[in-house]
């Protein structure tokens, strides 16, 4: 089911053209561009859809859950966050609400760029502090267009483009064969005591050239990775399941509950306890 008029395709149930309408704070179209703000009420559920055009979008405030094949992301101020056209998600936002700034690239100047731009083929976010500033005054000027507008915003999306081309092309430079699997042992095994030399033995490399490919590869230690999917996989249980916090604590792999909401509340900004309440 599509919504003609505002570029969205609902996999099922689907909000009407009024609440759309509701959303939207600031709503303008700059030549190749569509440029939105939308403020998103406490623990709005939007269901599974997709957007006609790519967009890249900033969290101005607030935060929330979203969930694109399968895997499940926090969204929180300053996440920059780049969707390819057609890529199914659904968004959980939460109690603080959401407020955020699209930008869609229609598909004739997209398809112009192709050619320079080495974009991601799948959801994708992005803290560079470049790509957050120049997201920043993207908004600051659809805030207050003048005639020069047109201008200096294809500009700095072009420029936004740039930089995340130069990210991917940096990951897939460096990717190296064995990478996939060793996430996925992380994956499978986040909950255990897992030692970089058990992993290391695995995958037939020595220890200290795996940590260093994998830093390089995903932007992160494999400590931090695991830590982040220990959190991702506590977030899902707070929010699905009646454990109690020490339960869920044990089984995401945390020593104790104190461990686990110190932990939480560095990564998420809030205890657990307060996240389950919002949710």
């Amino acid at each position: 089911m599509r919504c003609k008029s505002y570029r969205l395709r609902f996999d099922g149930p689907m909000l009407s053209k009024q609440d759309i309408i509701g959303l939207h704070a600031m709503e303008r179209e700059i030549r190749n561009f569509y440029l939105t703000e939308s403020c998103y009420p406490p623990r709005m559920k939007i269901p599974k859809h997709s957007h006609e055009n790519a967009s890249l979008y900033l969290i101005l405030s607030g935060s929330m859950t979203e969930r694109c094949d399968h895997v499940t992301r926090e969204r929180e101020p300053s996440n920059l966050v780049f969707t390819p056209p057609g890529e199914p998600h659904s968004n959980q936002i939460r109690k603080s609400g959401c407020r955020l700034f699209m930008i869609e690239t229609k598909a004739h100047w997209l398809a112009s760029v192709k050619e320079y731009s080495c974009l991601p083929d799948s959801t994708s976010h992005f803290n560079s502090p470049i790509a957050v500033r120049l997201g920043r005054r993207a908004y600051s000027e659809a805030c207050q267009p003048d005639s020069f507008s047109p201008l200096v915003i294809e500009g700095l999306i072009l420029e936004l483009l740039a930089e995340i081309s130069r990210h991917q092309k940096r990951v897939e430079q460096k990717a190296v064969p064995w990478l996939k699997r060793a996430r996925d042992i992380l994956h499978d095994r986040f909950a255990t005591k897992l030692t970089i030399e058990q992993v290391a033995k695995e995958l037939g490399v020595h220890p200290v050239y795996f940590v260093s490919a994998f830093r390089r590869h995903y932007g992160c230690t494999v400590g931090d990775y695991i830590r982040h999917t220990r959190i991702e996989y506590a977030c899902s249980q707070l929010r699905c399941s009646s454990a109690s916090l020490t339960e869920i604590a044990l089984a995401a792999g945390f020593f104790d509950q104190s461990h686990f909401s110190r932990t939480f509340k560095l990564l998420i900004g809030t205890t657990p306890a307060r996240y389950r309440a919002d949710v």
